[in-house]
């Protein structure tokens, strides 16, 4: 995996997605919520006095390399800003801003500078302690993946099992909802501190790697040497959609458009979705609040479908349509916090995808 040598925005969902604990640290009256995920790898400390840290690896046994630390504060638009005060990297200044998206819990997203994509994480320090199956949601494809193509994995269901530490994939489909082909495993690993690496027999600086929690979140990047062919899943546990009616309100989050052919990939988002499942979404100004005057609908149409836990959509701009799956959660950890997690095809270029990340505005 490419280096990444600075962090000038980064995008934080610390939530209640998967469970409670393991991840978190107390010293004194400080509580620290601590994350890791891919790309290589990334380590995130969340504290209660508003201080954050951010460590960067090569691999999960490597030294650190880079090192930031700051403070951060909640907008009244839902997203947090963060201040960089001290970093190890020359060319990022002390004083650089940059926003996140938060809700106390278990999970991060991060988007480093020179990346082209979201490197996701989850609770640190936890390996599951019991079997699990759990849906799945691909952040990201292999390059040059065309959705228009029946033979493209999009989502589905997975399973660990802690006996043997082996993670399947159980069911896959295609972005026109179809299941596809008999159920693929990962080689067996050994877990620690969360971290499950599965050494490439072939090629000792390849391989794949886990990032794995108790109740059902995962994260899994393969082929971890090879930014072309590299892939990311993200799990959440299996849970009812419900009804549409279920997810009517305001969310902010994020949309990452692997489309975008002028390279601005990466925007937060507001949204609003009726009682209907019609919902709105319009670029946000994180600092500011202030929408922007496009938007594009996204029509949540049938829950549980193709498969349980999921939701299948359309996205319209203006006259033109994608299909997308929505990965989703009414009541993330009991907290009443709704998340929908989507991908599917760009409404002006179906062979191209677009990930949402999105958190009902509390």
């Amino acid at each position: 995996m490419r280096r990444i040598f600075y962090i000038s925005f980064i995008i934080t969902l610390s939530s209640i997605i998967l469970s409670c604990g393991g991840g978190s640290k107390e010293s004194s009256s400080i509580r620290t919520e601590s994350y890791i995920g891919p790309g290589s790898t990334w380590t995130v400390d969340l504290s209660s006095n508003d201080q954050f840290s951010i460590t960067y690896r090569e691999n999960p046994q490597a030294d650190v390399e880079l090192s930031f630390s700051g403070n951060y504060q909640k907008l009244p638009s839902g997203f947090v800003a963060m201040t960089v005060t001290g970093s190890s990297d020359s060319g990022t200044v002390a004083g650089s801003m940059a926003f996140g998206l938060e809700v106390p819990g278990v999970m991060f997203l991060l988007q480093p500078v020179g990346g082209d994509g979201l490197v996701p994480m989850v609770s640190a320090g936890n390996c599951p302690n019991e079997d699990y199956v759990a849906n799945w949601l691909a952040i990201n494809l292999e390059d040059g993946a065309d959705l228009t193509s029946i033979d493209v994995d999009l989502f589905g269901q997975l399973g660990f099992n802690t006996a043997t530490g082996v993670a399947s994939l159980t069911s896959s489909y295609n972005s026109a909802g179809t299941r596809r082909g008999s159920a693929s495993s990962f080689r067996s690993g050994s877990c620690q501190d969360g971290i499950l690496v599965i050494d490439d027999p072939v090629d000792s600086d390849n391989g794949d790697v886990l990032y794995l929690t108790d109740g059902g979140g995962s994260i899994i990047q393969t082929n971890i040497a090879d930014d072309a062919a590299s892939l990311f899943y993200f799990s959440l546990p299996v849970k009812s959609a419900g009804t549409l009616s279920g997810f009517q309100g305001e969310y902010v989050g994020l949309a990452l458009n692997n489309g975008d052919p002028d390279g601005s990939q990466i925007n937060a988002v507001n949204v609003s979705c009726s009682n209907a499942g019609v919902c709105q979404l319009k670029e946000v100004n994180p600092l500011t609040g202030v929408l922007s005057s496009d938007s594009a609908t996204l029509t949540l149409s049938t829950p549980n479908s193709p498969t349980n836990g999921f939701i299948a959509a359309v996205m319209n701009i203006d006259t033109d349509n994608g299909n997308f799956y929505c990965m989703v959660d009414r009541d993330a950890a009991e907290s009443g916090t709704k998340i929908l997690m989507c991908t599917g095809q760009v409404p002006t270029d179906n062979s191209e995808y677009i990930n949402l990340m999105l958190v009902s505005k509390n």
